[in-house]
């Protein structure tokens, strides 16, 4: 319900709860130990690249940030003049953002700590908790997925965008004649561009939402065993998991025969290139523990899980050398692969509160191989 006194007053209070939001998210980035190491703050390296194509993306890199933390930034910096204008002048602006919902949370919260200091007991915090609306706890939710996969999908982007420049390069400038090594620059490079648009994809769903892109949130993985599993599979916890069931697969694997090592280099392109093409058909409905609507096309027509089994199966191709002189290196992916379908499995659970859902999965019945499993 939009205020009677002041028109503005709802305008503005939906700009600054946002402003002082995203500003306490960049303080955390900016002082905690673990963040200060984990973002990061070295420039990608563009001075080997020829003169045009390098001006070119210091042009770009300019405005959109030379690395993580700047264009965290830049965001910031975005939304203080961008949404100025959005929430004070634009009717597309809405009362009750989620940054408005996000703070009204916080203050219920507090003045639930506050009962209880008052009562000595659980009551008040209880009272607090069960008074949240499946929008309050959703939106809460959503800005911790947000904070913690952002920075997270940035660092990806921008190690894949430069392993993408690195072997482009080489394989232009100074190709190796051995077949190997050609063969192996031509597969990072197929590969890191696919990984490209994966997390480019996956950034933009996790900054933006609008209705015009049709991707606004339906709900939030609302499980703490669903949070986890998600969670054990990007840093800092994928590598708690590493050191328990080790890591199986390897970036890129030769066999003696050079006929293999084609075939498995292609194999798991092809694979690779399915799990990019579901994300490509998320589109920006992409982001983890969240449903942002029922996507049915692309790989997704076929099986509900394209991207988990095609990764895994990757894994699997490349891994194969090393299962091959140590079987506990398919205990390693195996390991992962349970991961994977636990993932799946809470996901469902998650997304069969929507009915779209629901008849997804009957006209899709598979999960991971058509007309198998």
């Amino acid at each position: 319900m939009k205020s009677v006194g002041n028109p503005h007053n709802w305008r503005l209070r939906g700009y600054l709860s946002g402003a002082v939001l995203y500003g306490a998210a960049i303080a955390i980035y900016a002082f905690l130990p673990y963040y200060r190491g984990f973002i990061s703050r070295s420039d990608l390296d563009i001075s080997y690249l020829p003169e045009g194509l390098r001006h070119g993306l210091e042009l770009a890199l300019a405005v959109l940030g030379t690395n993580t933390y700047n264009v965290i930034i830049h965001l910031y910096v975005g939304y203080l003049i961008v949404g100025f204008w959005w929430f004070l002048f634009s009717r597309w602006a809405r009362d009750n953002s989620r940054t408005v919902v996000f703070w009204r949370v916080v203050g219920k919260i507090m003045n639930g700590w506050r009962t209880v200091g008052v009562t000595s007991g659980t009551d008040g915090l209880t009272r607090a908790q069960l008074s949240l609306s499946d929008e309050e706890k959703a939106t809460t939710l959503f800005f911790l997925v947000k904070f913690f996969f952002v920075p997270v999908m940035l660092n990806f982007l921008f190690a894949n965008f430069g392993a993408l420049l690195s072997t482009s390069h080489t394989l232009l400038t100074a190709a190796p004649s051995e077949d190997l090594e050609r063969n192996r620059l031509i597969y990072f490079a197929i590969l890191n561009f696919m990984l490209v648009v994966d997390t480019g994809f996956f950034v933009l769903g996790y900054l933006f939402e609008f209705p015009a892109w049709r991707n606004d949130l339906r709900s939030v993985e609302p499980t703490i065993f669903g949070w986890i599993v998600a969670l054990c599979c990007y840093p800092p916890f994928n590598g708690f998991v590493t050191q328990g069931i080790g890591w199986g697969s390897s970036d890129f694997s030769v066999f003696p025969s050079p006929l293999a090592s084609l075939v498995t280099i292609c194999v798991s392109l092809v694979l690779f290139g399915v799990y990019t093409w579901a994300t490509v058909a998320l589109g920006l409905k992409a982001s983890n523990l969240t449903n942002r609507g029922i996507v049915r096309t692309g790989p997704y027509a076929y099986v509900r899980h394209p991207a988990y089994v095609c990764k895994n199966l990757h894994w699997l191709v490349m891994g194969l050398p090393l299962i091959a002189v140590n079987w506990l290196a398919a205990l390693s992916i195996a390991g992962w692969a349970m991961i994977y379908l636990l993932r799946a499995i809470t996901e469902e659970r998650h997304l069969l509160a929507d009915p779209q859902y629901q008849h997804y999965c009957k006209e899709v019945p598979y999960r991971f191989i058509p007309n198998v499993i």
